[in-house]
């Protein structure tokens, strides 16, 4: 009898193939192992890395809901709300404070003159400039397109703010540069100080917004302190477009037609057509109490030309006697030019 054909050999023979498959699966098992063990560190490196990209863009939007994306300046709400806390820190017995509003003039001009990313640049070297002016204490920030704020802390009088006004003026009015040019812009400072002119960052911003619309619009120098009677004419001027808008709908404006006479021929040769407002309260008023403050709306609340070919076209007594032509421009004051066709007004 043959060894190997005995049961015992047969059996070690089937458990040597046996071993040998179970130890080729065991090593299949453990590729695939190692694979999806590769699998799963790249799927956590991934998680990972998006989540971190994730935190960078919240990040990221919320430094741009926060600060102005040219300058990196705190925008107007961050500006709002650490003025605020600084006076929550500070009671009124203490040293004086001051908000400082700065409307920079021209940049429309610049806009259009070497475009978005050059006024980008001119807003850059201005805020720059203000940072190097102010002291350690202080805060600048870019609450507009046009309108840098400062905060300036721990004054040991209201009036040391009036050297720093002047120091930053002279910063902004000196040239500045884009492409080896330079150019200019005309800075227009308003100041509110704490407590005297509000003791919350919400009043103090606005009146010391105020002053520098004052400080724009009459040309008061340097800079402009708020006084109670800007707050009463801003609010003079609110209530008067809102006046101005009721009485475009209300057709409130009157046109008179004053006559222009050639003395030489003795003859009428054209007239005048005079912008009147009927107002409801204050009876009939004339131009100057109320046309710069249409104008600086828009053309939208009051176009007085527009207004007196209306009247003219409703056929006015005097107009109805002369063709009715309207020059190209209408005179100060409110007055649209009528003449005969081919005529000229008389000087």
């Amino acid at each position: 009898m043959n060894p190997n054909d005995s049961p015992g050999a047969e059996v070690a023979h089937l458990d040597a193939a046996e071993v040998a498959r179970r130890l080729r699966r065991l090593a299949d098992l453990e590729l695939q192992m190692e694979d999806r063990s590769a699998e799963l560190a790249w799927t956590s490196e991934r998680l990972v890395a998006e989540l971190y990209d994730r935190h960078a863009a919240e990040a990221a939007a919320d430094r741009l809901g926060r600060f102005d994306s040219v300058t990196g300046l705190p925008n107007r709400s961050t500006f709002e709300d650490r003025v605020g806390r600084a006076l929550e820190a500070q009671s009124q017995d203490s040293e004086a404070a001051a908000v400082m509003i700065i409307g920079i003039e021209r940049m429309k001009q610049l806009r259009e003159t070497i475009g978005f990313k050059g006024v980008d640049r001119v807003a850059l070297q201005i805020a720059d400039r203000l940072r190097i002016a102010v002291r350690g204490s202080d805060m600048v920030a870019r609450i507009g397109d046009d309108t840098f704020a400062l905060w300036l802390a721990r004054l040991r009088h209201a009036e040391d703010a009036t050297a720093l006004a002047r120091k930053l003026f002279d910063a902004i009015d000196a040239p500045l540069i884009v492409d080896s040019r330079e150019y200019r812009v005309e800075p227009a400072v308003g100041v509110a100080v704490f407590p005297q002119d509000g003791v919350n960052a919400d009043l103090l911003l606005a009146r010391a917004e105020s002053a520098m619309n004052y400080a724009r619009e009459h040309g008061t120098g340097l800079y402009q302190f708020f006084r109670p009677d800007i707050a009463q004419r801003t609010a003079h001027r609110l209530q008067l477009e809102g006046e101005l808008r009721a009485a475009i709908e209300r057709d409130q404006f009157r046109v008179h037609l004053q006559p222009r006479v050639d003395l030489r021929r003795g003859r009428v040769i054209g007239a005048e057509a005079l912008l009147r407002w009927q107002h409801p309260q204050r009876g009939l008023l004339l131009p100057g109490e109320f046309l710069d403050v249409a104008e600086e709306t828009g053309p939208r609340l009051c176009d007085c030309r527009a207004l007196a070919q209306h009247a003219v076209d409703r056929g006015q007594s005097v107009a109805a006697r002369i063709p009715r032509q309207v020059d190209a421009g209408h005179g100060a004051g409110g007055a649209a030019h009528l003449r005969p066709a081919g005529g000229t007004p008389a000087d």
